[in-house]
């Protein structure tokens, strides 16, 4: 990333702390045999079936170095030749229990973050220049590590220039700005007192599965804690999920129906900055705390109000953070459920009914269901509701189903939501570990629906939201919309290793493990490609790494034989039709205009990869920004019908669905095109 304290946490999103007294880190008791358990699980039972050999360790030593110091920031070139002793070591320490070398190259990588908080403390303490021709470069990754500590030191000094040159661009002179990075550090150096060898534990076994794949994962019993609040969506006081990622709290989803969705000002992907109390109180930065804390922050009593200060997704280098308040409350599970509507759409001369349906995820309550309750809450059931709902309304010449921003989740309820819409046959393939296939099929012969039908898919739609997708698209049964979804094709299993190592009462954390790989009907994979849509949109997240293609070491496509089904129909011509007559429509659409310009925009940022560190220069670029958003915001109000608003006034900008709007356009087109 382009902001903040890059190496003041691990890869991970955990906080990095060192043991007091710069002491060595050695390993706790048990770490050997969880070592060795989850080597033999892997080697045994992985998706992908691994060797632990000198082919794997080599991979391991780079993988845990590029987790310590991604930005090559930190350990020097003498620290990286004295650590290739141990290059052929690492798969000899996962078999054997010996864990010496990876706890040594952390015992060097603690010391050398030891010394950079010191020397920014040291550093904060004086005025800084920040009206130089010094350039920062952002990305090192490529690059050497420093040959020397000074020149080091050199690089971490123009890092707190810029830091402070965030600061003071957001309305801080540089004494409070040093005032309130000082605080910042101070708050790190006391957790450099309080290291555990668990984090250099976790950090190496994480290195090793993370060599296999991005979603197999040893957690830390801190780790499986933070992990489970984000699964149990904790975070409900505002109707987010949070990770940690390069040292900002960064929102991974957000939940339909909670004050941060209805806010319309809060996106995945947007970085917390500084979390603020009550309509008045002060702000605290939070940049570089672990989950944990981070949550505690943003957490509180319903009708509280906290603000954020807010780091959009993509902001460039010179973005101003933004500032969004809201009230919590609690997330009412009814907002997360199916919602449905009747839209009138014109097409040509007529005027078109169609049921919208939007499905936030898959839910089911097995509780209910293994009770044998036939009312059992679900996806697939209220949807039919839904269905059903539209003709008690009279009825719709069509369905569009809105899957954006669907992260999936029960893959029973992806079964049976495809069977409200085929007679029968199969909807999704399964191949484990062992390379057995199991077809997974719609239950029953009913149809509920069998009228036109396209469904709405973007990048963040994932999972369960894909096979439903797939399975639409392969029977000819919908025209899919959109963006290329996520491409996420595997299931993991998590593994309490308490249960594993048969102490139900300990805590030894937990292993989530790839065990299988999810297969279209046609034989093809989602993996990596995900489901490309029928008629297409351009990506804002393209910029953006997001989705399982941008993830290393994620399991690559493939294909399997074709289960045996029947297609309802071919799409193929209705498809072309529609698509050539949707991007002519986009042609005159000001909002795909102003959509195609923000990507180039995103890329432009993306492609930035040092900074000027001159505060005046810096403050000029940011207002000039700041005056193009202005200018953009105006020209939507404009077309909507609404008063230009000042620099000085909310700048929210307006709500605007083109692409639902358009997507209920292709859908009433498709409706006439299956009339002919």
């Amino acid at each position: 990333m382009l902001y903040g304290l890059w190496t003041l946490s691990s890869a991970n999103g955990q906080a990095i702390t060192l043991m007091p007294n710069g002491e060595d880190f050695e390993p706790l008791p048990q770490h050997a045999t969880i070592a060795k358990v989850i080597a033999d699980m892997v080697a045994n039972y992985h998706y992908k079936k691994t060797r632990i050999d000198d082919s794997l360790s080599t991979r391991i030593f780079d993988m845990y170095l590029d987790r310590l110091d991604k930005s090559h920031t930190l350990f020097l070139t003498s620290d990286i030749k004295g650590f290739e002793t141990y290059r052929f070591q690492m798969d000899d320490a996962l078999l054997s229990g010996n864990l010496s070398p990876a706890f040594e190259i952390y015992t060097v990588y603690a010391k050398r973050l030891n010394e950079q908080v010191d020397y920014t403390l040291s550093a904060l303490k004086t005025t800084q220049n920040l009206f130089s021709t010094d350039v920062l470069d952002f990305t090192r990754e490529q690059m050497p590590w420093f040959g020397s500590a000074s020149e080091e030191e050199a690089y971490w000094n123009k890092r707190l220039r810029y830091e402070l040159m965030l600061l003071c661009a957001n309305k801080k002179n540089e004494k409070e700005a040093r005032g309130i990075l000082t605080k910042r550090y101070e708050k790190f150096k006391v957790k450099l007192e309080n290291q555990k060898s668990e984090n250099a534990f976790e950090q190496f076994m994480n290195a090793f599965v993370g060599t296999i794949d991005p979603h197999t994962a040893y957690l830390s019993p801190r780790g499986a804690d933070d992990f489970n609040i984000m699964m149990n969506k904790s975070l409900v006081g505002i109707g987010i999920e949070l990770n940690v990622q390069d040292e900002y709290p960064t929102i991974m989803n957000v939940i339909k129906g909670g004050p941060s969705e209805k806010s319309g000002q809060i996106a995945v992907n947007d970085r917390i900055q500084a979390v603020a109390e009550g309509e008045k109180g002060q702000f605290e930065e939070i940049i570089g705390w672990d989950l944990q804390e981070s949550i505690q922050k943003i957490r509180g009593a319903a009708g509280s109000v906290v603000r954020l200060r807010i780091l959009p997704a993509g902001a460039t280098l010179t973005a101003r953070a933004k500032e969004v308040t809201l009230i919590r409350d609690k997330i009412v599970l009814e907002d997360q459920k199916v919602k449905y509507e009747v839209k009138t759409i014109r097409q040509g001369n007529r005027e078109r009914k169609i049921g919208l349906i939007t499905i936030p995820n898959f839910y089911f309550d097995a509780v209910a269901y293994n009770n044998d309750d036939k009312n059992y809450t679900s996806t697939s059931n209220d949807v039919r509701k839904a269905l059903e709902g539209f003709k008690s309304q009279g009825g719709v010449e069509g369905v569009m189903i809105d899957l954006r921003n669907n992260g999936g989740g029960s893959l029973k309820e992806a079964i049976d939501l495809s069977g409200l819409f085929i007679k029968n046959g199969p909807v999704v393939q399964l191949r484990d570990a062992q390379g057995k296939i199991t077809v997974n099929s719609d239950p029953d012969s009913l149809l509920v629906y069998s009228g036109p039908l396209t469904v709405l898919i973007n990048r963040l739609s994932a999972s369960a939201s894909e096979i439903f997708s797939a399975a639409m698209q392969d029977y000819g049964r919908a025209v899919i919309i959109g963006e290329q979804s996520f491409g996420k094709s595997t299931a993991q299993n998590i593994y309490p290793l308490n249960r594993v190592l048969q102490q139900p009462d300990k805590n030894y954390g937990q292993f989530n493990m790839t065990y299988a790989k999810f297969y279209r009907i046609n034989g093809g994979s989602t993996q990596n490609r995900g489901v490309t849509p029928d008629v297409s949109f351009p990506s804002r997240y393209s910029s953006l790494s997001i989705g399982e293609s941008t993830m290393k070491n994620a399991l690559a496509y493939d294909e399997i034989a074709a289960a045996a089904f029947a297609p309802v129909s071919q799409m193929n011509g209705i498809n072309k039709t529609l698509e050539k007559d949707h991007e002519e429509r986009m042609l005159t659409n000001p909002e795909f205009k102003f959509l195609k310009e923000d990507i180039e925009k995103l890329k432009e940022i993306n492609a930035r990869k040092s900074l000027v560190l001159d505060l005046k220069k810096f403050e000029a670029i940011q207002a000039e920004q700041e005056n193009e958003d202005l200018k953009r915001t105006n020209e939507r109000r404009k077309l909507l019908g609404l008063t230009p608003i000042t620099a000085t006034e909310a700048q929210e900008k307006p709500k605007v669905d083109y692409v639902k709007d358009e997507s209920l356009q292709v859908t009433a087109e498709l409706i006439s095109k299956i009339e002919k």
